[in-house]
């Protein structure tokens, strides 16, 4: 797999897919109602209530549905840290084409407020591009060599 190509930039290209307030002692971990269906989002958490030296925020799973197993609750196949006063970008592995997400913030928060959008826009595989281009090339050699036989034949 290449290097992912997309336009992160143009705010058309994202959808807001959730927006929570949270308060009170042990806020417990937060389980969207609803599957995501891309699998580059961003995420931004705030909490009015932070010292400046605060910076995690907690951390998010991508959970999928095994289907298989006693057991038919998602598992998480992914981990990664929250940061405090950040829209960050994640980028999961597209292992389904639905999953659902578990966030989950410090225990001595007493208030949090998090906003997550999915990336609907535009991307390609930078290995498909390459490929691409391999071929045009290949393509226009060929023509020129069928050029050079027909002016000289063998």
């Amino acid at each position: 797999m290449g290097n992912l190509l997309a336009e992160f930039g143009n705010n058309t290209n994202w959808l807001q897919s959730d927006s929570q307030n949270f308060t009170g002692y042990g806020i417990p971990n937060y389980i969207p109602p609803y599957e995501f269906e891309k699998h580059i989002l961003a995420i931004h958490v705030s909490n009015s209530e932070a010292k400046e030296s605060w910076n995690f925020a907690g951390w998010v799973s991508q959970k999928i549905r095994l289907g298989v197993g006693p057991n038919q609750a998602a598992e998480p196949v992914a981990n990664r840290k929250l940061w405090l006063r950040r829209t960050q970008l994640l980028i999961f592995q597209p292992l389904a084409t639905t999953y659902t997400l578990e966030i989950g913030f410090p225990r001595w928060f007493k208030q949090a407020s998090l906003t997550i959008w999915e990336y609907w826009g535009p991307q390609a595989d930078s290995t498909e591009n390459k490929i691409g281009i391999v071929q045009g090339t290949l393509i226009r050699l060929e023509n020129k060599i069928d050029t050079l036989l027909q002016q000289h034949p063998p």
